[in-house]
């Protein structure tokens, strides 16, 4: 089931490269994918984690994504994707916007941006120091957003490890 999503997001993301690392960017997509299912996430969940940065980093609209996809995987994509305009505000006031649209998602797009929180927070404090205590103040706010009683408490406690250790990592401890 998620062989699809993995090989269009990969040829959707080619030659994109991830920052700080300048691997490709489908490692970042296959990491996010890795720790839905190490947690049991069913396909739909698994495959929308392939594809969850695919309408803000490329050419593709939603209703492509649908065609091929259907509507539950779109509609996962749809609920992690950032919503926020440059004309919105600051960093700070779009942040905002993305947190409140992010707090309205399904307990399956929560998932995924906890698996997507996991992975960016251990690239950006590992390699960009000086943007992380700017992130790790987003991914705080992300988190109390994405608690939920019905989140998968073991996904939920591997983002709140991961969000500390990234404190630790740019504090030097």
């Amino acid at each position: 089931m998620t062989l699809r999503p993995a090989l269009y997001a990969s040829l959707a993301h080619q030659g994109q490269k991830r920052k700080y690392t300048n691997e490709p960017y489908f490692n970042h997509l296959l990491e996010v994918a890795t720790i839905l299912k190490e947690h049991d996430m069913d396909g739909n969940i698994v495959s929308a984690g392939f594809l969850h940065d695919i309408l803000e980093d490329t050419e593709i609209e939603s209703k492509e994504l649908e065609f091929l996809f259907g509507k539950v995987i779109c509609s996962y994509v749809l609920e992690v994707t950032d919503i926020s305009k440059i004309d919105d505000g600051n960093r700070e006031e779009r942040k905002k916007i993305d947190c409140a649209h992010l707090a309205k998602a399904s307990i399956g797009g929560k998932h995924i941006k906890l698996a997507d929180l996991i992975s960016n927070i251990k690239s950006i404090t590992i390699n960009d120091p000086q943007f992380s205590t700017i992130f790790l103040q987003e991914a705080f706010l992300l988190l109390d957003v994405l608690d939920d009683k019905f989140i998968n408490k073991d996904l939920y406690s591997k983002a709140i490890l991961a969000y500390h250790e990234g404190v630790r990592r740019i504090r030097g401890k």
